[in-house]
């Protein structure tokens, strides 16, 4: 006996859609790679000149001597027709430290100098021009001529007005390098540090004072200059009483213009 065909209904044939793996993964374009990479080169150029820029500045410090550097910037400092000033001078006495002086001043390339502050607590605001000096009275104000002023036989009152003189030297003596203050982000910001002990040529300072040393700041880039000074000493007659002043330079051959103060 014959078992019954059985047709079952045809099913239609699935047919597989290929995928085009290119359509499916974005490229990108070609033209942006180059963009990339010509910009990545032109960055890499950059940091490679700026780096080069640096470690010459680096080197250029670090290599020049001790003594070249000092000695330029003393000479330089020295010789400069202009520049501006701070100083601030403390005595020692007796144990107990005394403000003498804070300044502000500055000098002119006509050989003109005007100072501004206080000694010993006393307003001071005075001017030096050729051989005529100019003072202003602290309480009314009014100004004070003296004519024919010699300056050398006021020496403190030199000191006050041209600092620089501070750097007259016979022989600037042995020179040794100091580390900067960790942490002191005012003096990171200045030149290399120096220890002096010159022979000097200030006969004022050398009439009342002995030991002096010097704490100096020189710039880094040639020209050299001087930018901070402390200078300390003790009096001949009292080797415990001390002097210490702290100048910082700056403007140095400036084009500073000091004119005679406006009588009344």
């Amino acid at each position: 006996m014959k078992m019954p065909s059985i047709h079952l209904p045809a099913i239609p044939h699935l047919k597989k859609e290929k995928t085009n793996a290119k359509e499916q993964i974005p490229q990108t374009p070609k033209k942006h790679s180059k963009l990339f990479l010509g910009f990545l080169l032109i960055l890499l150029l950059l940091l490679a000149t700026t780096a080069a820029f640096f470690l010459r500045d680096y080197f250029t410090t670090i290599h020049v001597p001790p003594e070249t550097r000092v000695n330029q910037g003393i000479t330089n400092s020295v010789n400069a027709e202009s520049y501006r000033f701070t100083l601030t001078s403390k005595l020692t006495v007796s144990g107990q430290e005394k403000l003498f002086s804070v300044i502000q001043g500055e000098k002119s390339k006509d050989n003109a100098y005007h100072i501004q502050g206080a000694i010993l607590g006393t307003e001071v605001n005075m001017y030096q021009i050729g051989d005529t000096t100019y003072r202003q009275d602290p309480i009314d104000h009014k100004w004070t001529v003296i004519e024919k002023t010699n300056m050398e036989k006021e020496s403190l009152l030199l000191s006050e007005l041209n600092p620089i003189a501070n750097f007259y030297f016979n022989e600037i003596g042995p020179i040794t390098p100091l580390e900067k203050e960790k942490g002191n982000k005012a003096e990171k910001k200045l030149g290399m540090k120096y220890a002096l002990t010159p022979e000097l040529a200030n006969h004022w300072l050398e009439a009342y004072f002995t030991d002096m040393t010097y704490e100096i700041w020189v710039s880094k880039k040639d020209p050299y200059y001087l930018e901070k000074a402390i200078i300390t000493a003790a009096s001949k007659s009292n080797k415990e009483n001390r002097l210490t002043m702290e100048i910082t330079f700056s403007d140095f051959n400036a084009p500073i213009t000091i004119t005679q103060p406006v009588l009344k």
